[in-house]
């Protein structure tokens, strides 16, 4: 490390770190979530047989581990009925993770296929939404003024974002998309939970005795 750095070199180690930063969040988040999947197949895999024998029961998640997150999510999608915008978010995820760790980010005919069509990032999160579509919290991130009407609602929804990269480019995120895919990432698990939970009341499993809020004192 030579005693006086110039500004381009501490630039170029600032972007560097900010690189590897998000290509480990990107590879902690797909490889964390397929653990929970994992768990939730366990578990979905029982309730929907009832009683299973342990080598069959290990034989099957062993399958469905090696599938890896997108096929493990198309399976869930059939058993629990989840919503496949999240299997998309999550190929996108791993296919920039994967470029990310093998080709510096570098956006190469792997990533865009023979067509060369260019790379599309997605991701799923809630964001506040003016009527008129106005994304109150893209604007001020952006620089962008934000103007709200005088009795104008302002209403918190699920939204999809998209970022496009184009071959030879590098895929460069800021710190707010990733929060907000660490965010939609949640969003996935408690969907997935929500699921899970509805299939255990289907077969009987689960029994809400709680009485309705609104029979309680």
């Amino acid at each position: 490390m030579p005693q006086e750095v110039t500004v381009e070199t501490s630039q170029a180690f600032v972007r560097d770190f900010e690189s590897w930063t998000i290509t480990n969040g990107f590879r902690d988040l797909v490889e964390t979530f397929s653990v929970f999947l994992v768990a939730v197949f366990s578990i979905a895999y029982i309730l929907e047989r009832g009683t299973v024998l342990k080598e069959d029961h290990d034989k099957a998640i062993r399958k469905f581990d090696r599938g890896g997150v997108e096929a493990q999510l198309a399976a869930l999608t059939k058993t629990l009925g989840l919503d496949g915008g999240f299997s998309q978010m999550f190929v996108s995820l791993n296919s920039a993770r994967k470029c990310m760790a093998h080709r510096r980010g570098i956006v190469s005919l792997e990533d865009t296929g023979p067509l060369e069509e260019s790379f599309v990032l997605r991701w799923r999160t809630r964001s506040l939404m003016l009527e008129d579509e106005g994304d109150a919290t893209l604007a001020p991130y952006r620089d962008e003024p934000l103007y709200v009407e005088k009795g104008e609602a302002i209403l918190y929804a699920e939204v999809e974002r998209t970022t496009v990269f184009s071959l030879g480019e590098q895929i460069r995120l800021s710190r707010h998309d990733l929060s907000e895919i660490c965010y939609g990432v949640m969003i996935a698990t408690e969907c997935v939970r929500e699921r899970l939970i509805n299939l255990g009341r289907k077969q009987g499993k689960i029994v809400d005795k709680s009485p309705p809020l609104e029979s309680r004192p």
